[in-house]
């Protein structure tokens, strides 16, 4: 039961991480929003590592006992919740930078 409340808090964490990047990514420049978004992607597979580096750890040296399953089965699951949510968040960004510049572009006319 430990591991489930324990991979939600990480999932919430992420969540709330990519909502203040997201948050702060659409008023960047078209060049940095692309830059940005390239880093963002790749965040996930790092923040998988440092999870699965961090239990691996806790298990060697502390000798505490969380079962994520045969191969950390839950940990993947828990990459793959991230990386479609970071998809989302992505889609989300691009097309809420689309609908400002749409307004901007009118508001010259």
């Amino acid at each position: 039961m430990n591991e489930f409340i324990l991979l939600i808090f990480l999932y919430l964490l992420f969540l709330l991480l990519s909502l203040l990047f997201a948050y702060r990514l659409v008023r960047f420049t078209k060049t940095q929003t692309t830059i940005y978004l390239v880093l963002y992607f790749f965040s996930s597979y790092f923040y998988y590592g440092l999870i699965v580096s961090s239990y691996q750890y806790l298990v060697e040296l502390r000798k505490t006992t969380l079962d994520f399953g045969h191969a950390y089965v839950e940990l993947v699951l828990l990459f793959f919740a991230c990386f479609f949510t970071e998809i989302a968040i992505i889609i989300a960004v691009i097309k809420k930078r689309r609908k400002m510049l749409t307004i901007v572009k009118q508001e010259k006319i």
